[in-house]
């Protein structure tokens, strides 16, 4: 019998409101205790304020978490959470590897470090935060950040998990070697598809009748896009297309939406077309999607997004733009990608909504492409076998 791992996950939050990547981690972290290995993740309390203890270790199913207290300085990037050296250093002992998620942290260093000392390798995933796109907001910040800190850690770094062609581009632009790259993308369960049953009853608690639904699930800010699919739903040919928002907004971005689709006449009269349901828990989540035509994510930079896969795995077709990486499941019939810009999106929806029953046949096409493409079982057996051979030192060999 094979020997499970003893694995370290590093990050700066686990509260699932933080996204997909936190998403991402969790459900990975459990899958990968399911199967023999021993999992402790070392992270803050952000999202968990008086919710989950701090400075001592809990369990959360079949791994352990433990979480440090942070400070108002510390709840914003870098996250310079130096309480997390400790418990790393400890947790450390005796570990096979340790995993390091999210890019442009001061956490990420503390782990280098603490890896060093422990003479424990290190697999890091920067989550799409090396996308020119992103680099490009507060740039000259993070023009210091890259050659202080990020290169430290791409440096020194076993593996380089990259989620699609591109970020494996954009680890190379910052000088990492390939044969330290490789390529796994995130994974997801595949759940029932949506009946028509819960169809009619998510659409009845929402005060939604015969509209054209589309749905958004996910952090809310200026990346996502949402102004982009506004103003293509206003150019579009339906004047019944009604949009679900479903997520926490950053400040700001709720109002200045809200704005954009006023002017966009979108929220006249006592039926407003862009609904924001703020943060959703899984039922939630569930019920926006059985609510909903189509899933869209009109981003303008992703990793590798993970609602979108949760509602392709319900049935919902997609629509997001090229900055999604989603092509797996577009190109097999599942959605549309279409460039970050209004009237490609407006021609989009057109489309799919100007034949009956095209967004449906394009949600089981989407369904079948992510059962095949994204399982979490799928993606856990390509991950542990890249772990293995990490361990084993024979990576990029």
């Amino acid at each position: 019998m094979v020997r499970g791992l003893r694995i370290v996950r590093v990050l700066p939050f686990w509260h699932p409101r933080y996204g997909g990547s936190v998403t991402h981690a969790r459900r990975m972290t459990q899958k990968l205790a399911e199967r023999g290995h021993e999992l402790r993740v070392v992270t803050s309390n952000l999202g968990f304020e008086n919710e989950r203890p701090v400075d001592r270790w809990f369990e959360e199913g079949p791994y352990l978490v433990r979480m440090v207290k942070t400070l108002p300085w510390q709840r914003v990037p870098p996250y310079g959470l130096k309480a997390t050296r400790r418990p790393l250093l400890g947790a450390l002992n005796g570990a096979d590897l340790l995993l390091c998620n999210l890019g442009l942290t001061l956490l990420n260093d503390y782990a280098r470090v603490a890896a060093r000392k422990a003479k424990v390798p290190y697999i890091y995933s920067a989550e799409g935060a090396l996308c020119p796109v992103r680099l490009a907001d507060k740039a000259r910040r993070k023009k210091l950040f890259l050659p202080m800190v990020e290169h430290r850690v791409l440096g020194a770094a076993e593996a380089l998990h990259a989620m699609n062609e591109k970020e494996r581009d954009d680890y190379l632009e910052q000088g990492a070697r390939e044969n330290r790259i490789f390529m796994v993308p995130n994974g997801i369960e595949v759940a029932d598809r949506v009946s028509a049953t819960e169809r009619y009853e998510a659409r009845g608690s929402l005060c939604l009748e015969d509209e054209r639904v589309l749905v958004f699930v996910g952090r809310v800010t200026r990346l996502k896009g949402l102004d982009l699919l506004i103003q293509g739903m206003s150019y579009a040919l339906w004047n019944d297309l009604v949009l679900l928002v479903a997520g926490p907004c950053d400040p700001g971005e709720r109002e200045r939406l809200t704005a954009l689709a006023t002017t966009c006449g979108l929220m006249a009269g006592g039926r407003p077309r862009v609904r924001f349901l703020g943060l959703v828990d899984d039922v939630g989540r569930r019920q926006a999607f059985a609510a909903a035509d189509v899933f869209c994510l009109t981003s303008r930079s992703e990793g590798l997004p993970v609602a979108p896969l949760e509602a392709a795995a319900v049935g919902l077709p997609l629509l997001v733009t090229d900055a999604c990486h989603l092509h797996a499941v577009t190109e097999e019939g599942g959605g549309v990608s279409v460039e970050a810009e209004p009237s490609p999106i407006r021609d989009a929806l057109t489309w799919i909504f100007r034949e009956r029953g095209r967004a449906a046949w394009m949600g089981a096409r989407a369904r079948a492409s992510v059962a095949v493409h994204h399982s979490l079982d799928h993606v856990a057996d390509r991950l542990e076998a890249v772990y293995r051979h990490v361990v084993q030192g024979s990576f990029g060999q």
